[in-house]
């Protein structure tokens, strides 16, 4: 049973590291790969805006 709680320990202190870094990752402009769960990359993306509809 020990090992059963030292492998569940193991993979919380992973998995605690790995969201800890994934936004400085993902700040620099890498995309993160999770196999079957897909890929994360930050995006932005915005539509022109004629002049008279802006407001500063």
């Amino acid at each position: 049973m020990r090992s059963l709680k030292t492998n569940n320990a193991r993979v919380l202190i992973i998995n605690n590291n790995f969201l800890d870094e994934l936004p400085t990752f993902l700040k620099i402009g890498m995309s993160i790969k999770l196999g079957d769960f897909g890929t994360l990359r930050l995006s932005l993306s915005s539509a022109p805006t004629a002049p008279e509809q802006f407001n500063a």
